[in-house]
């Protein structure tokens, strides 16, 4: 994007020719500031977009170095990584999750169960103690 030069904006415009109305006046000054402040926007933003291509080619410099270190590493010392996949571990920690998981909703059902036969059980002694008294 290319960094948009303010002067020559400034200038295009012909700033002699202004209306006549105060209103008009008035509204034509402040559309001549909101038009320079835009191009100072635009101009910091080419700025800015600058330093990000920058900051990315760094990056991609830095991930460049990182695979070179590694392909010379897996040369030298013929290290790598495990190649496959491990189901055995994957089922365990399967089966673990899901076991906990029915632990959980067995263990919520059972306290709802509990605290209902709690509930009705001091109800009905109420009921019983309000009949034994009449």
């Amino acid at each position: 994007m290319p960094k948009p030069n303010i002067l020559i904006f400034l200038c295009d415009f012909n700033l002699f020719t202004v209306p006549t109305s105060w209103l008009l006046q008035l509204l034509y000054y402040n559309a001549v500031v909101l038009l320079i402040l835009w191009h100072i926007l635009l101009f910091l933003l080419a700025e800015k977009g600058a330093n990000i291509v920058d900051a990315n080619l760094r990056i991609l410099w830095e991930r460049i170095e990182q695979v070179r270190k590694r392909e010379s590493l897996i040369k030298r010392v013929e290290w790598n990584y495990k190649h496959g996949y491990d189901d055995k571990y994957k089922k365990d920690c399967m089966i673990t999750e899901s076991a906990e998981v029915i632990g959980l909703a067995c263990g919520a059902i059972g306290l709802v169960f509990l605290l209902g036969s709690l509930i009705i059980f001091l109800l009905s002694l109420l009921i019983y103690a309000y009949h034994v008294s009449n």
